[in-house]
């Protein structure tokens, strides 16, 4: 384990979650323990031992017999600040008076750094953390994307921190309000201006905001609190934002940092501000949304341009970890602009045989089941790029397309067919959509481990000019299924950002499908859904869908 305006009108809320806890402190004549990675350090905790107070935190070098004493603590919990960052260290706890006593050695899934950060947010079930398209999502200030699974667990939250990053639309109108996230009763209806205008914040509702003169709002119930951020939301790049809250005896304090500046602190001494999202402005925070709000069931204060990650997390990060946070992010999105994907316009140059290689389950293979006599996918996109793209060129025509999709076959089946896939049909490229075959196991670290070696592989071919294009997996419109492909989803932007750390990413497309009830039947696409994720792939690799074939015919036979 996926992702940006002028005034933020944020609501926090929740998308995407799971949930860890720590362990309890029971007696017990064995050690067990776990660790949670942060951004740069790591907590370790563990059960009570009866009749042993104190215990010695060792850190395991890379031969598992190499410990380092760190600290002897009393108590169950050890926070290890020397951890840095992108690290994944291992620990074991011993009884400081009977080191027969001790724990197996244990380490994070997740690296230290921004893996960690997102990643424990969107596994926590009261927390949020969601990557749009692959890292990016675009805004034309009527799309709102909205959320409710899981989302009145935020209100338990009575500290936190709230890290959103965004690209404002550079022609976007800055008078009014518009929304990047916000969090509310469902039911609760606002007068429409309050959603428009500098009026008070609308009622039962905590949002953040992009308005006029770069102002950011965090608005609680009827109070409002402005900071003024300046110049600090990018004119052309990516900005992230970050918010920690959190409460000391009866003052509230919300820290706000934009790509690594602070920008503005604010102390409350009273009761309104308290306790993060667990106050009693709202009385049933249930609905979240991104990219404006919903109110009486009508979208209002749209944003218009693009948000990549927002994350909501119960962790109380320093005002240093949010810092170098909202660096490091703003300058992963600012460089995957400019590379991730960036050479796939040599697959439609004029070289020979440019060939590509899909593979995957049942939707890869499109059977008749679902298209019903029409083109899957695989097929709408090779009319495509060798027919209506191909300039009438031979080397146009010679972009083949094989299909190598097959009901059932999971990602680990394709790795151990990759050789004789390379052998057989020879690819420039392979493209590989996350079908249900892979998260119905629901087993994320495993696919991980696959996802990087198929990627590996996809590079390797042709002599180190191989292409891999990841189809992240469409929803289905099942709560409970939906928040495992988004954990899916995660992993594909932590696995592709390790690739974009070693500069090695400029051949690497990610794409994402977005579908509706009317592109699916009992959760799997049908002759529409084809037609529309073969356009969404033609967007992401060719950049164009002018004259995609068969648009207007199409259309007619759908609606029949």
């Amino acid at each position: 384990m996926v992702k940006i305006r002028k005034v933020l009108f944020m609501s926090l809320i929740s998308s995407m979650i799971i949930g860890m806890s720590p362990s309890n402190v029971y007696a017990s004549e064995t050690i067990n323990a776990r660790v949670e990675a942060r951004y740069s350090s790591n907590r370790i905790s563990w059960n009570n031992v009866s009749g042993h107070d104190k215990y010695n935190v060792y850190k395991v070098g890379d031969d598992d017999t190499k410990l380092s004493l760190i600290t002897t603590v009393t108590g169950q919990e050890y926070i290890d600040e020397t951890a840095g960052v992108n690290t994944q260290e291992r620990y074991v706890i011993k009884c400081n008076d009977d080191e027969s006593i001790q724990s197996s050695i244990v380490k994070d899934s997740y690296k230290t750094g921004i893996e960690a950060v997102q990643g424990h947010a969107r596994d926590e079930t009261n927390n949020f953390h969601v990557s749009l398209s692959g890292g990016k999502e675009k805004f034309d200030g009527n799309t709102v994307l909205e959320f409710s699974h899981n989302i009145s667990l935020l209100q338990e939250l009575k500290k936190g921190t709230v890290l959103i990053s965004f690209r404002p639309d550079k022609e976007k109108i800055v008078n009014n309000r518009e929304i990047l996230l916000n969090v509310k009763d469902r039911n609760a209806v606002t007068p429409s201006d309050n959603y428009l205008t500098g009026s008070p914040n609308p009622a039962n509702c905590i949002s953040f905001m992009q308005g006029d003169t770069n102002v950011l709002r965090y608005d609680i119930g009827s109070n409002l609190v402005r900071y003024n951020i300046g110049n600090a939301v990018a004119e052309d790049g990516w900005t992230t934002y970050g918010l920690t809250a959190y409460t000391e005896g009866t003052t509230s304090y919300f820290k706000n940092r934009v790509n690594g500046k602070q920008e503005s602190n604010y102390n409350h001494s009273g009761n309104y501000l308290h306790n993060f999202l667990n106050n009693s402005a709202i009385t049933n925070l249930n609905f979240l949304t991104i990219g404006g709000a919903i109110n009486n069931g009508v979208n209002k204060a749209g944003f218009k341009g693009e948000i990549a990650y927002v994350t909501i997390t119960d962790e109380v990060m320093s005002e240093s970890e949010v810092e170098a946070y909202t660096v490091a992010v703003t300058n992963k999105l600012n460089k995957m602009d400019i590379s991730l994907g960036s050479q796939i316009s040599n697959m439609f140059n004029d070289d020979v045989d440019n060939t590509w290689l899909f593979v995957g389950g049942e939707e890869v293979q499109g059977s008749y089941n679902q298209v019903q006599g029409m083109r899957n996918y695989v097929s709408h996109f090779e009319e495509y790029i060798r027919w209506t793209q191909s300039s009438n060129t031979t080397a146009g025509k010679q972009r083949f397309v094989m299909n190598a999709g097959k009901k059932g076959q999971t990602l680990n089946d394709i790795i151990n067919k990759f050789d004789s896939y390379k052998n057989e049909f020879n690819p420039k490229a392979m493209a590989y959509m996350i079908g249900k075959e892979d998260y119905s196991q629901d087993d994320v670290n495993r696919f991980k481990e696959e996802l990087r070696e198929f990627i590996t592989l996809s590079l390797e071919l042709r002599n180190q000019q191989g292409f891999a294009v990841i189809q992240k997996p469409h929803t289905i419109g099942n709560v409970d299924t939906d928040a495992i492909i988004e954990k899916y989803c995660g992993v594909v932007d932590e696995v592709v950002e390790e690739f974009t750390n070693a500069n090695n990413d400029q051949r690497i497309v990610v794409v994402e499908h977005d579908v509706t009830d009317e592109s699916l039947k009992d959760g799997v696409l049908n002759q529409k859904g084809h037609y529309n994720i073969g356009q969404q792939l033609s967007e992401a690799t060719i950049e164009t869908t002018s004259l995609y074939p068969c648009t207007k015919v199409l259309i007619l036979i759908l609606k029949i």
